[in-house]
């Protein structure tokens, strides 16, 4: 019997079983050192969470010194990476300079992390709280001047994280960083996160950025600072930049007129209520920002120029003029009730808008004259005027409302509707509500109206008492049992239609009637009947 042969290893086989013990000697490597780091990790994010300091700090510094910061903490929930924060803070305070250093890059690179965590779909972290990196900037901000240079350079970064951070931060280290930043103001690449920093940091900032405004050179090149200067003045919420601000009110660029004014508008300074008024009167271009301004002041020196805007060809002008006007308020009602006698209907009409927008005692009686002025547009303003009135005002105002639904104009219905359904839901109107409800359901009736009238009228009838509510359902109720067969449709209609107290109106009594209405009367009650049980979601 021959003896078994066994193969030979050839130098091919020993290289093959040399490079697959490798291969698996380097992944046994990968896997135990994963499995070190990995506990290692979670031994240091435990540590970083503890409450003795001294082993917060020890944790931070290894982290830190490892560059390891960003990676390991973006990754975590948001109470791990708020004690990373504290951590970090912590060995700041403890170490030198450069360990400060370290760690405002840190928290810098834990704000440019969040860029990845938005913009990367592979990204698992789930966490972008903005609490978490409102403590970052602020944890920086408290580190202090040591942090500025950091911070100057982190306004330059592409990241509008990392440069929302650094302005924050800067808000924190204050009055040390304004000379940096003030000549990062002058640059047009830093000019925006710089001026958003100098604004945080606040009243520190105000004297040295104020002169920026007079910037004399080439128009072109300094436009923009200049423009900047105009609006970030404003932000400083300090009244002695008026001055400054007036220097530029004539300015040949009607950009930078305009932006001063607007920036006046928001300092509410009576200092600039000549100017204003001039320029108001002077410059088409800027008008409407100066009207603003004017109200914005409350000065009742700017009443009579602001009325005599009411007769502008430009609806806006008069219609702006009447806001600036409400915010000056009573001290602008004699010129307001003495035009509203003007011959000139346009000015009568913006005059009595005025009346209704400001309201009062003094109003009450000039707005009733008004609403039977022979221009429409001048009733319209009155009855919508009346949409304020209360107690034994609204009483008087409701006979003269509801006339107004006879009225040829539609602005003047509608405006009616609008302030009876106003007064009549307004709880310190009960009385009202009372007297609003059966002149009402009498417009019902048609009488001898043509159609068109009619139907015109009925439908703001039903749209008032449709909004009413409670007060409004038994005399409903007692009209759809009762009344004529117009009246019994345009009542069970309304009934169908009600947005307040719908439940009221399903009670099973009322139901009944509403279902008997739907087998017996004229074809058009029997229609509304079933129309107003399925919008009330009832069976018929």
């Amino acid at each position: 019997m021959a003896a078994a042969v066994t193969p030979e290893t050839t130098p091919n086989n020993r290289t093959r079983l040399y490079t697959i013990g490798a291969i698996v000697l380097i992944v046994l490597l990968i896997v135990l050192y994963s499995w070190y780091k990995g506990n290692r990790d979670a031994a240091l994010l435990q540590s970083l969470q503890s409450k003795d300091q001294a082993t917060r700090v020890a944790a931070a510094k290894t982290i830190l010194d490892n560059e390891r910061f960003v990676d390991l903490i973006l990754a975590q929930p948001p109470d791990v990476r708020d004690a990373a924060i504290v951590a970090a803070e912590d060995y700041a305070n403890q170490a030198g300079d450069e360990a400060d250093r370290q760690v405002v890059g840190a928290l810098l690179g834990l704000s440019k992390g969040v860029d990845r965590e938005i913009n990367d779909p592979e990204q698992k972290i789930k966490d972008r709280e903005k609490a978490v990196r409102t403590n970052a900037w602020k944890a920086i901000g408290r580190i202090g001047d040591v942090a500025e240079p950091q911070l100057l350079e982190a306004l330059k970064d592409p990241s509008g994280n990392v440069r929302g951070a650094a302005v924050e931060a800067l808000g924190v280290v204050g009055a040390p960083a304004v000379p940096e930043l003030v000549e990062m103001l002058k640059e047009p690449d830093t000019r925006g996160p710089a001026g958003d920093a100098l604004t945080k940091i606040g009243r520190p900032a105000l004297e040295p950025v104020r002169p920026l405004i007079h910037t004399e050179g080439d128009k072109k090149r300094i436009r923009e600072l200049r423009l900047k200067m105009a609006s970030m003045l404003g932000s400083f919420d300090d009244q002695t930049v008026t001055p400054d601000l007036l220097r530029h009110i004539d300015d040949t660029d009607p950009g930078m007129r305009r932006q001063v004014i607007r920036t006046l508008a928001g300092l509410q300074d009576q200092q600039a209520t000549m100017d204003l008024i001039r320029v108001m009167k002077e410059d088409p271009q800027v008008r409407l920002d100066a009207i603003t301004a004017l109200g914005e002041t409350r000065d009742p020196r700017a009443v009579d120029p602001l009325v005599d805007q009411f007769d502008n060809y430009n609806y806006d002008v008069p219609a702006n003029a009447i806001t600036a006007l409400s915010k000056i308020g009573p001290p602008a009602l004699p010129r307001l009730l003495k035009e509203a006698k003007n011959p000139n209907p346009q000015i009568r009409t913006y005059a009595t808008r005025g009346l209704a927008t400001i309201g009062g005692p003094m109003t009450v009686q000039p707005l009733l004259v008004a609403a039977n002025d022979p221009v429409p547009t001048v009733r319209a303003e009155a009855v919508k005027g009346m949409a304020k009135f209360t107690g034994p005002d609204a009483v008087r105002a409701v006979p003269l409302l509801i006339t107004s639904f006879r009225d040829p104009d539609p602005e003047v219905v509608s405006g009616a509707e609008s302030s009876l359904a106003a007064m009549g839901t307004n709880p310190a109107n009960a009385e009202v509500s009372a007297q609003i409800v059966r002149p009402l359901i009498a417009l019902y009736e048609r009488g001898s109206l043509p159609q068109d009238v009619y139907n015109n009228r009925v439908y703001h009838a039903e749209r008032v008492l449709s909004q009413l509510g409670e007060p409004a359902i038994p005399h409903l109720v007692a009209a759809a049992r009762n009344g004529s067969p117009n009246v019994r449709k345009w009542a069970v209609l309304t009934l169908g239609d009600m947005r307040k107290d719908r439940s009221q109106v399903t009670v099973p009594e009322n139901v009944a009637l509403l279902r008997t209405l739907a087998k017996t009367g004229s074809p058009e009650v029997r229609w509304a009947a079933t129309d107003a049980l399925n919008r009330l979601g009832v069976a018929v």
